[in-house]
């Protein structure tokens, strides 16, 4: 009955998201579009901090490198959008699976370290072809989705209320249940050999959910 009623005053808060620009001035549309983003970000960062209790700074570098490369391809060679969208999000699919390799083989602050080391390689990748990336002034793309508020802003609602959903699927799924386990007992759940394999293919899930924050 509680999951009956949290579904509809879910769909019901959506409704009233979804007509917010009939009445509301562009500066607040862009504010909200900025905000779905960011809750996009932070749904996938509580997947793994939230239920198995690993500090992990994972989802930063995912988003920067699934950014950085859909907007340096739509700018070097001009691609469609959606193209570029598509390549950022295998690209940080890729990253994740290439970043668990080493962060899952350890554990506790060192886990969380090896991927904060990643978001530092990053940041300084993105200074040192500061050709391709614009460095510290920023990456300008000639593309955008759409020049109008209300349809950035409807991008965003979605992008976030799919995010959402999936993550939550994922949270209440058998994997959900093992990442829950790893965070109370490690110890035990690492004795049934579930722990630490299931974890690495959350990564490529926060690829694909980070990516989508990207516009």
């Amino acid at each position: 009955m509680l999951r009956t009623r949290l579904f509809w005053a879910a769909v019901a808060v959506l409704i009233v998201l979804a007509l917010l620009p009939l009445g509301v001035s562009g500066y607040v549309l862009g504010l909200l579009t900025l905000s779905f983003y960011f809750g996009v970000f932070a749904m996938s960062w509580d997947l793994l901090f939230g239920f198995a209790g690993e500090v992990n700074f994972g989802p930063t570098f995912l988003v920067g490198l699934g950014a950085y490369g859909a907007g340096i391809l739509n700018s070097e060679t001009g691609l469609p959008i959606p193209v570029c969208v598509l390549f950022g999000t295998l690209l940080a699919i890729a990253g994740g699976l290439l970043l668990a390799v080493p962060a899952l083989r350890l554990s506790e602050p060192y886990f969380g370290l090896t991927t904060l080391v990643a978001v530092l390689l990053l940041q300084q990748m993105v200074t040192v072809f500061a050709k391709y990336t614009g460095g510290e002034i920023g990456l300008t793309i000639p593309d955008v989705l759409s020049i109008d508020d209300a349809t950035n802003y409807w991008i965003a609602l979605g992008t976030m209320a799919i995010s959402g959903a999936v993550l939550f699927g994922l949270s209440r799924s058998a994997l959900g249940l093992i990442l829950q386990a790893c965070g109370q007992d490690p110890v035990e759940a690492q004795a049934l050999a579930a722990c630490r394999s299931e974890v690495a293919s959350v990564f490529a899930c926060l690829g694909q959910s980070c990516v989508a924050g990207w516009r």
